[in-house]
C-alpha cells in the first residue's frame, strides 16, 4: 500500500479487474479493520468485510451534441451527452460520476455538467474570435472508467440590434405599487384578498396597464430593462401588527397559489401581451420575477395533490418533517413558507415546466430568479437548460443573498445563472459615500477584473428586501436625511459608471426611500408621481441627476458595462476618487466627491497637451495642459459630486472646396475620419473579430458608405444654410 498525502489515506491498486463484487478489509496493528470511508459492508463466512462493485463494458462510448450548431456571444447553447455503443443500455445515470466540457475555446474554463441531467448550458465570451470551436467532453463513471468525445460549435457575429446582456440598465418595480392603469381590477377576488391603498400589506392597484401607460417615462429616464415582480396568482394570509391581526396579501407576487394563471389584480392576458409589445416597440426588454423555492401560505393541499408516480401514488411537492433538515438553506422552509422538494426529480421537472411555459407562451426576455440560495443546483441547471432550449438569448439574474464577485456560490459560469444581484456592491457603495473611498475603489477594481458578459453582476443600491441606501446611511452612519440624500447622488454616479449591469429601484431616482420594517414595509412605497413633476423643473433634483447619468451610461454603454477600470487618485481624508474606465481605445475619466464642499483636483490624463476634454455631466470643457493634466472642480455631493471627462474628438469639415462638385469626398487628417464617441464605441463593438476578409471588407465598405452619407447630409445642410 502507498500513502496519499493529499487524501491522507493509504491506497492499494487492484489491476485487471473484471465486472463483479470485490470484498476486502485492512489489517492495522494486527487487527482486522473495515474501510471507514466506505459505507458498504457485509459478512462473508461470518467475517465483516467492506466491499465495492466494479463494472467494465466491452462496447461503450459517448457522443455529444448541441441544441444549436451556431451561437453568438449573446446566446447560450445546450450541450447534451449520451452513451453510445452496444452496452449503452447497461449503464445508468446514477453510475455516472462526473461530466466535464472543456470550453476554453469559448474563452472560459471547464464546465461541469450535472450527471443526472446529462446536459448543460454553455456560453461564449464577447472576446472570442469568430469561427468553429472544438469542445472536448469527458465522462467518468463511478467505476473509474473514462469516456471521451468532442463536439463543435461555430461562433458567429452578434447580429442582434439590441443591447447586450451585460449592458442591461434594469429598473425594478413592484408592479402593484407603481401605477394604477385599470381601476376595474381594484377589488377583492376572494375572502382573504384586500384592496386598500392605505394598507401596508394590501393591494394598491398597480397593474400591467399602469406600467404600459408609464413606459414613456421609463424610456425617457434612460433604462432599457424593466423588472416586474412575479405575475402569477398569489395567496393571502393574516399577520400580527402590535397584537392586532391585519390582512397580509400577496401583492408582491412571492406567495404563488397557482403557477399557471396570471394574478387578476395585475391584469388580463391581453393586457400582459400589450405591455410586452409596448416594451419591445421601444427597444426595451421585460424581466419577470420568478420563484421556484416556495409557494404561498395555505397552499399545501393544492400543490400536494398535483403529482402522481407511475403507480398512481401521490407525490408531495412540499416538504414535511420526513425531508426537512432544520436550519439548512435548501432543505428547510424559508419564513415558514411551504417549501418545494426540489431534490425530487418529479417536483423539479414540474416547477421547471411551469416557469418555462410562460416564456413559450409570452415573449418574455429575462427572468429575475428569487431565493437562489435555497434551491439545489441541479434544479437551476435544469431550469437554465429548458429556458435556453426555448430561447437561446434568454437570460437569468439570480438573487443569492450575500453574493458578490468574491462569492458567487458556484452559480456563475456553471451553466446556471447568467448574472447575480451584487449584494457586496450595495455594502461598498455605503462605504464609499461614508468616506472609505480608498477601500471601495480597491474592491471595485478587483470586481471589474472578475466579471464578463457570460458571468456578470447587477449592482444595486436599494431593494424591496432591505433598508434603502438612504436609510442605511441615516441608521448606520449617523447622517441626517439631507446628508444621506446628497450622498445617494454620489452613490448613483458610482453605480452608473461601474462595470456590468445596474439595477435601479423604483422611486430611488426621486430620492424615495424606506425601511424593511415588516409589517409596515415602508420600502415598498407607492411611486410618487407628484414628486416627479416637481423635480423635472429643478436642475439640481435627484431625478435630473439620474437622467444625466443614465444618458451618459447609454452613450457609453459598451465602455461602462464592459471596460477596464484603473485608479488614478483616491483620498479618504479629502473625500474624492478619480478613476479611468476604458474600452477598445476609448476612455472616460470619472471624478467623484463625497464631501459637502466642492473640491478642485488636478487629474493626470493619457492625452497630449492641448487636447480638449469635456465634462459630460456639466458640459464644461477643459484643455489638457503641458503637464498632461486637467484641473477640474468636482461639485459638492449635494450638487451631484460628479465629473466625467471625455476627449472631444476632432472631426474634419467634410464640405468640399467646390460645393458644385458631385460626390464630395471628406478631407483626411492623418488618415483618420473621426465619428462621435458613442458611434466609435458601438462600431468597434459590432466589428467582426475573426479577421475574415469578406466580413472585414463588408464592414469597411459599410462604414465608407455611412461616411459618404454623413458627408452628403452635411453638405446639403451647409448649402441650405447659405
Amino acid at each position: 500500500m502507498s500513502y496519499n498525502a493529499k487524501t491522507e489515506r493509504y491506497e492499494y491498486d487492484v489491476n485487471g479487474c473484471k465486472s463483479g463484487e470485490y470484498t476486502y478489509y485492512y489489517i492495522v496493528n494486527g487487527k482486522d479493520v473495515l474501510d471507514a470511508f466506505n459505507t458498504n459492508s457485509k459478512k462473508v463466512d461470518g467475517k465483516d468485510v467492506s466491499y465495492f462493485t466494479y463494472k467494465t463494458f466491452d462496447d461503450l462510448g459517448i457522443k455529444a451534441s448541441l441544441s444549436n450548431s451556431k451561437m453568438s456571444y449573446n446566446e447560450n447553447n445546450v450541450l447534451s451527452v449520451e452513451f453510445d455503443g452496444a452496452d449503452k443500455d447497461a449503464i445508468k445515470k446514477a453510475e455516472v460520476s462526473s461530466i466535464t466540457a472543456d470550453v476554453s475555446a469559448l474563452g472560459l474554463d471547464t464546465l461541469s455538467i450535472e450527471p443526472k441531467l446529462m446536459k448543460g448550458t454553455i456560453s461564449v465570451t464577447d472576446k472570442t474570435a469568430l469561427g468553429t470551436k472544438n469542445i472536448p467532453v469527458v465522462v467518468t463513471d463511478i467505476y473509474g472508467n473514462i469516456y471521451k468525445t468532442s463536439t463543435q460549435v461555430e461562433v458567429t457575429k452578434n447580429n442582434s440590434s439590441s443591447f447586450d446582456w451585460d449592458e442591461a440598465v434594469i429598473y425594478m418595480t413592484c408592479t402593484d405599487r407603481f401605477y394604477d392603469g385599470n381601476t376595474s381590477n381594484d377589488k377583492a377576488y376572494n375572502t382573504t384578498d384586500v384592496f386598500d391603498k392605505k394598507g401596508s400589506l394590501s393591494y394598491h392597484g398597480g397593474d400591467f396597464a399602469g406600467l404600459e401607460q408609464k413606459l414613456d417615462y421609463l424610456e425617457n429616464l434612460g433604462v432599457n430593462t424593466i423588472w416586474i415582480t412575479p405575475i402569477v396568482e398569489n395567496s393571502d394570509t393574516k399577520t400580527d401588527d402590535n397584537g392586532k391581526e391585519i390582512p397580509s396579501t400577496g401583492y408582491h407576487g412571492y406567495w404563488a397559489s397557482d403557477f399557471t394563471n396570471l394574478n387578476p389584480h395585475l391584469g388580463t392576458e391581453a393586457e400582459f401581451k400589450s405591455l410586452i409589445n409596448a416594451v419591445h416597440a421601444r427597444g426595451m426588454k421585460l424581466m419577470v420575477d420568478v420563484v421556484l423555492n416556495h409557494a404561498g401560505y395555505g397552499t399545501e393541499d393544492h400543490f400536494n395533490s398535483i403529482l402522481k408516480d407511475t403507480n398512481g401514488n401521490t407525490v408531495k411537492m412540499l416538504r414535511d418533517d420526513s425531508n426537512t433538515v432544520t436550519g439548512d438553506d435548501v432543505y428547510d422552509a424559508l419564513s415558514k413558507l411551504p417549501d418545494f422538494v426540489t431534490e425530487n426529480e418529479d417536483v423539479m421537472n414540474q416547477l421547471v415546466e411551469w416557469q418555462t411555459d410562460w416564456v413559450k407562451k409570452y415573449d418574455i426576455d429575462y427572468y429575475r430568479v428569487d431565493t437562489v440560495k435555497h434551491v439545489n443546483s441541479e434544479t437551476w441547471a435544469a431550469f437554465k437548460n429548458a429556458l435556453t432550449e426555448a430561447d437561446a438569448e434568454f437570460k437569468m439574474i439570480g438573487e443569492y443573498s450575500g453574493a458578490g464577485y468574491g462569492n458567487t456560490a458556484g452559480e456563475l459560469g456553471t451553466g446556471r445563472m447568467d448574472s447575480l444581484l451584487d449584494f457586496d456592491y450595495n455594502d461598498q457603495a455605503v462605504n464609499f459615500v461614508s468616506g472609505n473611498v480608498e477601500g471601495a475603489e480597491s474592491f471595485l477594481e478587483s470586481r471589474n477584473n472578475s466579471i464578463n458578459n457570460t458571468a456578470t453582476l447587477g449592482a444595486f443600491l436599494s431593494s424591496h428586501d432591505e433598508d434603502s441606501l438612504v436609510d442605511k446611511l441615516t441608521k448606520e452612519k449617523g447622517m441626517t436625511e439631507e446628508q444621506a440624500l446628497n450622498a445617494a447622488k454620489v452613490a448613483a454616479a458610482l453605480q452608473l459608471t461601474s462595470k456590468g449591469q445596474t439595477v435601479i429601484y423604483y422611486g430611488e431616482e426621486l430620492g424615495q426611500h424606506g425601511l424593511n420594517n415588516y409589517p409596515i414595509q415602508s420600502n415598498r412605497y407607492d411611486f410618487d408621481w407628484a414628486a416627479l413633476e416637481s423635480q423635472k423643473t429643478d436642475a439640481s433634483s435627484m431625478y435630473n441627476h439620474y437622467k444625466k447619468l443614465l444618458a451618459i451610461r447609454n452613450d457609453y454603454s459598451a465602455l461602462l458595462s464592459k471596460g477596464t477600470r484603473k485608479n488614478i487618485a483616491t483620498s479618504n481624508d479629502e473625500g474624492y476618487s478619480v478613476f479611468e474606465r476604458a474600452y477598445d481605445g476609448n476612455a472616460l475619466t470619472v471624478a467623484l466627491n463625497v464631501k459637502d464642499a466642492a473640491k478642485t483636483v488636478t487629474i493626470p490624463v493619457s492625452l497630449a497637451a492641448g487636447t480638449e476634454v469635456k465634462d459630460l455631466y456639466s458640459g464644461a470643457t477643459y484643455t489638457v495642459g503641458s503637464d498632461k493634466a486637467v484641473t477640474v472642480t468636482i461639485p459638492a455631493a449635494k450638487d451631484g459630486g460628479t465629473v466625467i471627462l471625455a476627449e472631444v474628438k476632432k472631426t474634419v469639415d467634410p464640405t468640399p472646396a467646390d460645393p458644385g462638385k458631385k460626390d464630395p469626398t471628406p478631407a483626411k487628417k492623418d488618415g483618420v475620419i473621426s465619428v462621435t464617441d458613442k458611434a466609435a464605441i458601438e462600431t468597434k463593438k459590432a466589428a467582426p473579430k475573426s479577421g475574415d476578409d469578406n466580413e472585414a471588407a463588408t464592414y469597411v465598405c459599410l462604414l465608407g458608405l455611412a461616411m459618404v452619407a454623413i458627408t452628403a447630409a452635411t453638405y446639403r445642410k451647409k448649402k441650405a444654410c447659405k
